[in-house]
Order: structure tokens, then C-alpha cells, then sequence
């Protein structure tokens, strides 16, 4: 994953990222879930760092998660 924390990215770049598709991004927008976002006049932009956090907060650990 290229995610920069301090850089920010439109729905469009974070979906090229792999991360979410823009209508999800949109949903979760809506019903006040996903990564935080920040407006900037009728842009919506995510800021690198707030991404990373939100995808750890998504991680499922296994009990064979340690396994080489």
C-alpha cells in the first residue's frame, strides 16, 4: 500500500488504492462510518493518516495469525 500519512486523497484515489470503492466511500459518508474525511468547499478529501488508523481499527486478528 503508497498511502502517505500526511497526504490527502480524493475517493477516487483511495479506491485506486484498493481500499474502497467511491460509492462506498460515499455510503459510509452517510451514515456517519468509514474514515474520518475532511470537506473542503464540495470536495471531500481523506487525509493519509486517518485512513491508516481507520484500516487498523478493521483488522480481525486469528489465533493462527502468528503462524510462519
Amino acid at each position: 500500500m503508497s498511502i502517505h500519512p500526511e497526504k490527502y486523497y480524493r475517493p477516487t484515489e483511495v479506491e485506486n488504492e484498493n481500499i474502497a470503492k467511491v460509492q462506498t466511500l460515499a455510503s459510509w459518508r452517510h451514515q456517519n462510518k468509514g474514515p474520518n474525511y475532511v470537506l473542503s468547499g464540495s470536495r471531500v478529501l481523506y487525509k493519509g493518516s486517518d485512513i491508516i488508523s481507520w484500516l487498523n481499527t478493521q483488522r480481525i486478528e486469528t489465533s493462527d495469525g502468528d503462524a510462519a
